[in-house]
């Protein structure tokens, strides 16, 4: 078993840079070793109806021992956040306000952080 603890964001961010790196820490709470894997999602705060609310974008593995905590780094890909403009045959990205999730699942995502990016 495991415990996951303090989604921790950059201050803000530029779209242009397509990355960053999230931390999370994840605690080995079993008795025996064991592995984790981190799953970050990101949306935009206010979604638009055409848009999941939330997709992936980052994950990370960790193994630890019992008792054993440790700070994750996530590399997140901003790029899937990207959306398709039909009329300009480009993919785009809509700056704004970020909700992001972190969890061990989809169904399970126990942390909730805010980023602006333009």
């Amino acid at each position: 078993q495991s415990a996951l603890a303090d989604l921790s964001l950059p201050a803000a961010t530029d779209a242009a840079t397509e990355s960053f790196t999230a931390t999370v820490n994840v605690s080995n709470t079993g008795e025996r070793r064991g592995a984790q894997v981190v799953q970050v999602y990101a949306g935009p705060a206010s979604p638009a109806t055409n848009q999941p609310a939330r997709r992936l974008v980052g994950f990370a593995r960790v193994e630890l021992d019992p008792g054993a905590q440790q700070t994750v780094e996530v590399p997140v890909d901003l790029t899937q956040l990207y959306t398709w403009d039909a009329a300009t045959q480009q993919r785009q990205f809509a700056a704004g306000t970020y909700r992001f999730w972190a969890g061990d699942a989809s169904d399970n995502l126990t942390l909730e952080a805010t980023l602006g990016v333009e």
